[in-house]
């Protein structure tokens, strides 16, 4: 008896060591894949978990703004509404940045959310004909054009609501 639970017990180690040897892998794990992201991120800190940097953020976005700019320079990196986000001014660099790469723009996904030919995915003379176009809608003589047709539906509608 003496015999098995000695065996029992050095068992009952060897598990345990196991685990804390896979406990302090994982955690090697996770540190060396935040040190690898971070090094891709501009400057700054993400603050709390999940919240960030949001409540100082929202505070006072302005001084915010200006005391990461002056710490960090035109890009800094945060977490503010629940959300990773790099602030870039508008300095030289970043305007180099934005003219020399042309696949910065819009992730795939919104592209698919808001259409391929909409208006902000369009970057060239087919922008500016349809800006043309949409601005000639929206004029304030267009807009009061609208509006009998708008109060025709509304009453329609209205009514019909009211009778079912």
């Amino acid at each position: 008896m003496a015999l098995s639970q000695a065996g029992g017990r050095a068992q009952s180690q060897r598990a345990g060591i196991a685990a804390l040897a896979g406990a302090c892998s994982l955690a090697l794990l996770v540190a060396w894949r935040r040190w690898r992201r971070a090094k891709r991120w501009p400057p700054g800190c993400f603050g709390w978990p999940l919240l960030g940097e949001s409540v100082t953020y929202v505070k006072d976005p302005k001084a915010f703004l200006t005391t990461k700019l002056r710490e960090h320079g035109g890009t800094f990196r945060t977490n503010v509404l629940l959300s990773p986000s790099v602030f870039l001014a508008p300095t030289e660099a970043n305007a180099k940045l934005f003219f020399s790469k042309k696949d910065l723009g819009w992730p795939d996904h919104w592209k698919d959310v808001v259409g391929q030919a909409s208006l902000p995915m369009i970057n060239d003379p087919l922008h500016k004909r349809i800006r043309t176009l949409n601005g000639r809608a929206f004029t304030e003589l267009q807009l009061d054009s609208y509006l009998p047709q708008l109060q025709s539906l509304t009453a329609k509608h209205l009514q019909s609501w009211v009778t079912a």
